[in-house]
């Protein structure tokens, strides 16, 4: 027990005192420690004085002034430092605008270590012990304040690398928006919307373009990642449901307070296992940005399914009507800047109101965000799926010719041969299958009219 206030002081100060002592943290976008000073009752650390402040005094101050090329500057900067700290597996815990100081050139380093933590690797849990309070909360990932049961709150200990990651995404909005995330909401407000996983919204008017935007967002998106519900599916059966291309598809429950039928769409390919995860990571990107009536919800993944340890399954509702093939047999997007990319039959499925949603976003990609998401089209397309692919996306013949990446006219395509299928019962030329078909098509040819759609409906593709 501590009965000094100076030796509680020092308790307080040592692991911060220790990691700045350490040769750990030197680097240009780190501030510069240059020892402690010890009174009688007060231990102080000792740093280089920056005229300009912190980044919070240094926008109020000059943001009005700053133009994109002094923006890019904090920001490289900021990341910068924040990239040496996580190499050291050392996480910041509480990087906000008053962490970051300015230096005379206008640059920036990190600072206020109090929460930060060494880790032994970047998966590593962090222990109990040594686990931070919460960030600032304008500047707090939605895991943080998730509910304690919640098996987000239990997963924090291994996330705090993307904690930061996130908390740096808070730091670009403000830089660029001059405003903090948050700006116009109070503190229980804010705990509200980000235990619904709710982040900062785009505010209106020209306040940030849309390149600004692209670069803001995917730190809110991509590095919090879909709920992870491992443990609490389970299947209805030993086998699967339905297969597709290289997966399965499980009808399953999920074991919350209020139940609920599932899906879980599950790889099952283990030839080529890295290239499946890395295809996977680019669907997880780009469904979990989508929200609407028509388009299936992503609601998170499981890691428990199938024989590929720590493949991961995605989980949507089930809809016991099935896709729109199964569904024609038993019968006698907006705002988001995103290519499905594999408009198919098997890829649309019938809701309980016999509304039509999509899925299966594996080959989709985002439009003036991810370029590195995008795929070409003839390393996915197998069997069936490519009767229904715009002729343009296939290559001709030479040997090295690769087609390219899936457009909004190729989706308009497939769109077309959609409704070709709904208003006829039958795909296109279904005397021929396949690379017969893309053949077929790039030829120019198209499809007659069977007698069953009336003349301006067949002329709309």
């Amino acid at each position: 027990m501590l009965d000094d206030p100076s030796e509680v002081r020092t308790e307080k100060i040592h692991p911060e005192l220790q990691l700045l002592s350490s040769r750990l943290l030197p680097h240009d976008n780190v501030v510069q420690f240059l020892g402690f000073k010890k009174d009688k009752l007060f231990h102080s650390l000792v740093m280089p004085w920056m005229a300009d402040g912190t980044l919070t005094s240094f926008i109020r101050t000059h943001g009005a002034a700053l133009e994109i090329p002094a923006k890019t500057t904090l920001l490289c900067d900021i990341s910068s430092g924040l990239e040496h700290l996580h190499l050291n597996f050392v996480v910041h815990g509480n990087l906000e605008s008053d962490n970051i100081l300015i230096t005379e050139r206008q640059g920036a380093c990190l600072s206020g270590f109090r929460q930060s933590v060494r880790l032994s690797s970047r998966d590593a849990a962090c222990p109990q012990s040594q686990m931070p309070s919460k960030p600032a909360i304008q500047f707090t990932s939605p895991e943080w304040f998730v509910q304690r049961d919640d098996a987000i709150f239990q997963h924090l200990p291994k996330t705090l690398f993307k904690s930061d990651i996130y908390s740096l995404g808070c730091v670009i909005f403000y830089i660029y928006t001059k405003r903090m995330p948050w700006h116009d909401a109070t503190s229980v407000d804010i705990s509200n919307q980000l235990r619904k996983r709710v982040t900062p919204s785009r505010p209106k008017g020209p306040i940030v373009d849309d390149d600004q935007w692209a670069l803001i967002e995917p730190y809110y998106q991509v590095f919090i990642g879909p709920p992870d519900l491992t443990g609490q599916i389970k299947r209805q059966r030993d086998y699967a449901d339905a297969h597709g291309g290289c997966g399965s598809v499980y009808e399953s429950i999920w074991n919350r307070k209020t139940g609920g039928q599932v899906k879980v769409m599950h790889v099952e390919d283990s030839s080529r296992v890295d290239e499946v995860k890395k295809n996977l990571k680019r669907e997880l990107a780009a469904w979990r940005r989508l929200s609407h009536p028509n388009i299936a919800s992503l609601l998170g993944t499981t890691t428990d399914f199938g024989h590929l340890e720590g493949m991961v399954g995605m989980v949507s509702l089930w809809m016991k009507n099935g896709s729109l093939y199964a569904y024609m047999g038993n019968r006698d997007v907006d705002d988001h800047p995103i290519v499905h990319g594999d408009l198919t039959p098997l890829n649309v499925l019938i809701d309980d109101n016999e509304r039509a949603v999509l899925t299966d976003f594996g080959l989709s990609v985002i439009l003036g965000g991810f370029t590195n998401l995008s795929v070409t089209y003839t390393d996915a397309k197998i069997g069936g799926a490519l009767a229904w692919a715009a002729p343009e996306l296939f290559p001709d013949h030479q040997a090295d010719s690769k087609g390219p990446n899936p457009s909004p006219s190729s989706d308009v395509y497939s769109f077309a041969c959609l409704m070709y299928l709904i208003f006829t019962g039958s795909r296109l030329w279904p005397d021929i299958t396949g690379l017969n078909t893309m053949m077929r098509a790039k030829t120019g040819r198209r499809p007659s009219n069977p007698g069953t759609i009336d003349h301006p409906i067949l002329e709309l593709d």
